[in-house]
């Protein structure tokens, strides 16, 4: 009997470190569409006198623009996750959890994103993703984003954390633990990104003639 829950003891630890590779898969695809998500105006070019002129609230157009990069950072995301459980031979119970991780971790992300896509946009190079010249401030937003995001993410990491303290502690090892935590994580971070959204459709109706400026203007 001791026997056996040791070896159940064993494989919630291995679980619980698996669970934590899944996790650093995210925050680096996380870390990988920072630069492009900060600017998100920024490849609109002229294009964005057309959302300017678009008769709908700007949270909608906030929305809109997140809602587009999700595509290309979920398809990456799985992918790799797809990798690392066939290499470490995840259960697909904890590959779950990942897959519930990953819209966390970008809906934590994507208002970091909205206010630097705001306040500091700058034009990009047509055909590539190369500022054209950007301001010093630009400069340090990217830099700022960078040390911020491993902060805000800091939640994505508590399932896995909760589910090894409770291998090591040997409590309720029948309890999805990893489970339900990223679930309760999941609807907190829903809530606080529709929190903040209408408060940065605000932001933007207000600054929109100024990123209008920055993200038309030919820099020779």
């Amino acid at each position: 009997m001791n026997r056996v829950g040791t070896t159940n003891a064993m494989s919630g630890l291995g679980e619980a470190f698996v669970s934590f590779a899944l996790t650093g898969v995210i925050v680096t695809a996380s870390f990988a569409l920072a630069p492009t998500m900060s600017n998100a105006f920024g490849l609109d070019r002229n294009g964005f006198r057309a959302l300017v002129l678009l008769p709908v609230r700007r949270d909608k157009v906030m929305f809109a623009k997140n809602l587009a990069f999700f595509p290309f950072a979920a398809v990456v995301t799985v992918i790799v996750m797809l990798l690392v459980k066939w290499i470490l031979h995840v259960r697909w119970g904890v590959f779950l959890v990942g897959l519930l991780q990953m819209p966390t971790a970008y809906l934590l992300f994507s208002p970091i994103c909205n206010f630097c896509s705001i306040l500091m946009p700058y034009r990009l190079s047509e055909g590539t993703l190369k500022a054209q010249k950007p301001k010093a401030m630009v400069f340090v937003a990217a830099f700022g984003t960078l040390l911020i995001t491993p902060i805000v993410l800091v939640p994505i990491v508590i399932p896995p954390a909760l589910q090894l303290m409770f291998s090591i502690m040997h409590w309720l090892p029948w309890l999805p633990v990893n489970l339900l935590a990223a679930l309760v994580i999941l609807a907190g971070s829903a809530w606080l990104y529709r929190s903040l959204l209408p408060a940065q459709g605000r932001l933007l109706q207000r600054r929109e003639q100024k990123i209008l400026q920055e993200v038309t203007a030919e820099v020779e």
